[in-house]
């Protein structure tokens, strides 16, 4: 839960906690099972689509969002999505009424501030380009 998995789909591979430390693998979950049954059926949706759906799903009843809010973070790019999801909080003092509105300013907010860090990350990467 500590590295954003949630309590019933976590992360089966196996991982190192330490350098040179043991390999825990991790139990498999009800994501496991139900990905090994989807890869024999074409026509099932990923797991990972899924999940992505009922989070936003969750998030959006857990801030109330209205449709145009909904709308806004459906919008995003996946990634960008998942860290939206993942970085809106806002403070205790807003009122339930204007959670959809203060998530709408953020969220403008929080795209342009990726994009104009994505720019960024271009630019400086053109530069050095033909540089020794």
């Amino acid at each position: 839960l500590a590295q954003g998995d949630d309590p019933d789909f976590w992360r089966v591979e196996p991982f190192q906690m330490c350098k040179n430390g043991t390999v825990w693998h991790p139990p498999q979950n009800n994501s496991t099972m139900k990905d090994n049954a989807s890869r024999s059926c074409s026509r099932s949706v990923s797991i990972d689509a899924r999940q992505l759906r009922r989070a936003e799903e969750e998030f959006a009843l857990k801030w109330k969002l209205d449709k145009d809010a909904r709308k806004l973070l459906k919008d995003l790019p996946k990634v960008m999505r998942q860290d939206a999801m993942k970085r809106f909080n806002p403070t205790g003092d807003v009122k339930e009424a204007d959670l959809s509105k203060v998530f709408a300013a953020w969220t403008r907010r929080f795209r342009n501030n990726q994009e104009a860090d994505g720019n960024e990350a271009k630019k400086s990467d053109s530069a050095g380009v033909g540089r020794a």
